[in-house]
């Protein structure tokens, strides 16, 4: 009985201790990014590279002060919510977390940060990109962009090599994922933080809906399969095809769709996630085209027919691709290709839960996830004489990302909101883990649909004169081979940059 009543005053204690500990740690709003706050201790008593929680810091110096410096940074309206909002809004305790980390960010290093909010989404191409290009008349110190304008901006000589500059640290988890990808002829133009909400929210997945899975397809466990890794395009196609001829109910409230896909676009999710990839990096440095070689077009042309006869109009499938979510925001459709922001604006007693696309090779070991274009790209232009600065405020805000307002976001707003049990959890940490970077899908643009978009997409457009065939539409794109031409073109743009 001694030992009991002893042990129980120990485990007493150190629960004690444990609260007085964890109320030291604390930190005061607003947050101070960096290396503020409390430091954790080795045993050696060097401090430690991480913070409380066991996340990375950064390596800003605590005395950083930039003498009440404005920064001047364009950023695009459509995500300046979730970059520089302008008023505290406890309506989106997320955007409320990021205005005041903005705040920590100017006082702990006495500075403000004085946003251009300009229109930049897909619609607004030349808008911002006008306004990006007088960034030495206007004093742009930093850009946050819609993904694809930075590319555009770098083959002009407009950007600077970011690895020529202390900060950012590119080797640091919220910015290693990309770095290697987007670096080029030892040049880097531009970053993404793959722990931004805009990261992790633009996921290109496929929704599962579980209540007609359990009618029609009650052996077929899809969410196990995925924890499993036997999720696979072969047994997509078998599930589906337990619901062929449910779309043809002549009561239109009883149909039910094996597959609706939100806009042609979303395509992309199918042929990044059966593994092929636009650009690959070879192991001299250089880059080519993945999608040229013989036996690469016969894997990527077999996918691809396989994956239109779920698009005729006699198969009794009825794929829709019309820009929108109706019929997953009804309970009809049993899979639905959308990006994961779509969750957002699904009923509270949905059935719908997100999973990665099914995966081609059943060998592969892991899942592929792209992303729709809507995220964030970081990139300083060449004219500001603050670059090593802007690229500390980028570091700041990048690790705050990674450390604080991430981890919010995700474990408490998105995981646990919109999962129903510790299966749900696992697959939302599944997807975040799949997620990959591709140098030509963020160069599509500048590759003047050379890129594997401007070929697949047109594969499953309907109207379009390539509509299910994929090889036609290659031809027609690689006449005397345009493909590796327009490539070469823009690495050039990009040595010329450098230089």
């Amino acid at each position: 009985m001694k030992q009991i009543t002893r042990a129980l005053c120990i485990l007493l204690t150190l629960l004690c201790l444990a609260g007085c500990f964890a109320a030291c740690g604390k930190k005061p709003e607003p947050e101070q990014p960096g290396t503020s706050g409390s430091s954790v201790t080795t045993d050696s008593g060097e401090p430690s590279n991480v913070d409380e929680n066991g996340y990375e810091k950064d390596s800003i110096p605590a005395n950083t002060n930039f003498g009440d410096y404005t920064f001047n940074i364009l950023s695009w309206a459509e995500n300046n919510d979730y970059l520089f909002p302008l008023a505290a809004s406890e309506k989106d305790i997320i955007s409320y977390d990021i205005y005041m980390r903005n705040r920590g960010i100017e006082e702990n290093y006495h500075c403000t940060l004085k946003p251009d909010v300009v229109n930049g989404s897909w619609a607004n191409q030349d808008t911002f990109l006008s306004k990006a290009r007088m960034a030495g008349e206007l004093e742009y110190d930093l850009i946050a962009s819609y993904s694809l304008w930075p590319t555009v901006l770098a083959q002009e000589g407009l950007l600077a090599n970011l690895l020529t500059l202390q900060f950012p640290e590119v080797t640091k988890p919220w910015w290693s994922t990309c770095a290697e990808t987007y670096t080029y002829n030892q040049a880097l133009y531009y970053l993404t933080c793959p722990s931004s909400r805009g990261s992790i929210m633009n996921a290109e997945i496929m929704f599962a809906n579980s209540r007609l899975l359990a009618d029609h397809a009650p052996d077929d466990d899809v969410f196990a399969m995925v924890l499993d890794g036997s999720w696979t395009y072969e047994t997509f196609l078998t599930i589906a095809e337990k619901f062929k001829g449910l779309a043809d109910a002549e009561d239109e409230g009883s149909r039910i769709y094996a597959l609706t896909v939100d806009d042609d676009s979303r395509m992309d999710a199918f042929y990044y996630g059966a593994g092929f990839h636009s650009v690959v990096r070879n192991t001299d440095g250089s880059m080519s085209l993945d999608f040229t070689s013989r036996s690469k077009l016969e894997q990527i042309s077999s996918y691809a027919d396989s994956l239109f006869a779920l698009f005729r109009d006699d198969n009794g499938f009825v794929v829709h691709m019309e820009d929108n979510i109706t019929e997953m925001k009804t309970g009809h459709s049993v899979f639905t290709v959308a990006g994961l922001a779509n969750i957002q604006n699904l009923p509270d007693n949905s059935t719908y839960a997100p999973i990665p696309l099914p995966k081609y090779n059943p060998k592969d070991t892991r899942y592929y996830t792209c992303q729709t274009n809507a995220y964030d790209i970081w990139c300083i232009p060449k004219t500001t004489a603050r670059a090593e600065d802007a690229g500390i405020i980028a570091e700041a805000i990048a690790s705050s990302d990674y450390r604080s307002i991430f981890p919010k976001f995700y474990e408490d707003k998105l995981k646990l909101r919109y999962s129903d049990d510790v299966i749900g959890y696992q697959i939302f940490d599944i997807i975040r883990d799949s997620i990959i970077t591709d140098f030509g899908r963020l160069e599509q643009l500048s590759l003047n649909n050379c890129g594997i978009e401007g070929i697949w997409r047109q594969v499953f457009t309907p109207g379009s004169q390539y509509y299910g065939n994929f090889m036609s539409r290659y031809d027609s794109m690689n006449g005397d081979g345009q493909l590796e031409i327009a490539l070469n073109k823009l690495l050039k743009a990009y040595r010329n940059g450098a230089s």
